[in-house]
């Protein structure tokens, strides 16, 4: 936004600024529930992924890809947010160039599975999650495995081509709004 300003861009930086009065009211409005459906946790990633677009410009391509069953689906709030901090973060942020997020989910049986691909950085080749993760996504591990008794799981993996795919796993629920007890 500063960037924005110093620029003269004063329509893009307003634009930006209320985007992210609006990221910020739906993350203090969501902090009352411990789930939210998962169409309503992509509402508030896509506010995000917005905020970043201003950020990588022309050269992000996005791709949102839910079934309507998934959508349904219960889940921790703010499961999603880290997970897509870190693709901008420590993957499309370090490509030059067009770079692309994919943000996908859909039910499997009992299991619904929503994942985060990338075509950043990627891997380093030693890396282990429980080793080698930041804040964020030790954070969400512990939460899935807290909230689910090791019924969830988060996984990442390399994408073929290049990039990190992030896999979340957990059993289908459709009760909302109301604190997880497995």
């Amino acid at each position: 936004i500063a960037s924005l300003i110093r620029s003269h861009a004063s329509d893009r930086a307003l634009s930006t600024l209320l985007g992210l009065s609006e990221l910020l009211r739906a993350a203090v409005d969501g902090r009352r529930q411990h789930t939210t459906t998962l169409a309503e946790e992509t509402a508030f990633v896509k506010r995000y992924v917005e905020l970043q677009r201003t950020r990588f410009s022309d050269r992000l391509q996005v791709r949102y890809s839910f079934s309507p069953e998934s959508e349904r689906c219960a889940v921790p709030s703010f499961l999603l947010q880290p997970v897509v901090e870190n693709a901008f973060r420590h993957a499309l942020s370090r490509r030059p160039g067009p770079c692309s997020l994919e943000l996908a989910a859909s039910v499997d049986g009992s299991e619904l599975h929503v994942w985060v691909r990338d075509d950043g950085a990627g891997l380093p080749p030693d890396f282990n999650l429980t080793d080698h993760a930041g804040t964020g996504l030790r954070n969400a591990r512990q939460r899935l495995q807290r909230l689910y008794n090791g019924a969830a799981q988060l996984r990442l993996e390399p994408n073929e081509g290049g990039g990190t795919v992030a896999h979340i796993r957990l059993p289908v629920d459709t009760t909302v709004g109301q604190q997880l007890h497995r």
